[in-house]
């Protein structure tokens, strides 16, 4: 949130950045950079105001008790990790405990947003990766469907028959109001775009 009370969509770097670059930058995106960094939930830290000032009388008290002692800290933080894990668990653990994995537990699991992310933000959209989109099982049908197609050539995928990418921007560019992803859809009969 800003000082006005209104949802920001990412934070601002000079106040906190991600080092991870999940979202392609160091920027904080919500939901994003979040689940990323808080994969096992809340995050352990100690606290530096308690004992770091030199205040004393009314002004130490009240410190005292805006900040209380780490390990009532420590035991709120583990509570509330336990409580996301368990959450998780709920919400994943069925389609991740299976196999050789069911009694694995919920924390050994790789967090998968960020890695998708990265996938999915990866500047360049190769055949198999428009073909999957698309959903289609089989990236050569995608190839000759471009190949003998003139619209779908048109659209700017003639390189993806050829070996070679096209870039995500231009791949969900609408600002012909339907992006070539949804003109794909739409020329293989796959779907109509729905435009707002």
């Amino acid at each position: 949130m800003n000082a006005r009370d209104e949802r920001i969509d990412e934070g601002p770097v000079d106040i906190v950045s991600d080092a991870r670059k999940v979202s392609g930058s160091p920027a904080v995106v919500n939901g994003l950079s979040c689940m990323s960094c808080h994969a096992q939930g809340m995050l352990a830290f100690s606290d530096q105001v308690r004992g770091g000032h030199i205040l004393g009388g009314n002004a130490r008290d009240l410190v005292r008790r805006l900040f209380p002692p780490q390990n009532d800290l420590d035991r709120v933080v583990e509570r509330d990790r336990k409580r996301f894990l368990d959450a998780l668990d709920a919400a994943c653990g069925p389609f991740l405990k299976l196999g050789a994995n069911t009694k694995t537990s919920i924390q050994n699991f790789k967090e998968p947003v960020a890695a998708i992310a990265r996938w999915y933000l990866s500047n360049e959209l190769r055949l198999e990766e428009a073909s999957r989109e698309l959903g289609l099982d089989d990236p050569q049908i995608l190839r000759g469907a471009i190949e003998l197609n003139p619209r779908l050539q048109e659209l700017g995928l003639l390189p993806l028959a050829r070996g070679n990418t096209v870039k995500r921007e231009v791949w969900e560019d609408v600002s012909q109001l339907v992006s070539p992803f949804q003109a794909a859809a739409r020329e293989l009969k796959l779907g109509v775009p729905i435009v707002f």
